[in-house]
């Protein structure tokens, strides 16, 4: 594996779209910053990506019960 993965090569290995990886590290900051403000993924960012990803779909989409609910 490359020193450091382009956003199209990272989002191959997660298997996700271009466009989502760039978003979620611009969320996350789970990125490395070349010259120019260019973004790169190394294994530890796949790594920690990856990570978050899981953590993100494993909470609740809905409240708990007996969770306040604020429409305002």
């Amino acid at each position: 594996m490359p020193r450091f993965l382009t956003p199209e090569q990272a989002a191959r290995e997660l298997g996700i779209p271009k466009t989502t990886i760039k978003r979620l590290a611009r969320i996350t900051g789970i990125c490395t910053r070349l010259e120019r403000n260019r973004i790169a993924f190394d294994e530890g960012n796949l790594d920690a990506m990856n990570s978050w990803i899981k953590e993100q779909q494993a909470k609740p989409a809905e409240p708990s019960p007996g969770e306040e609910i604020d429409y305002f």
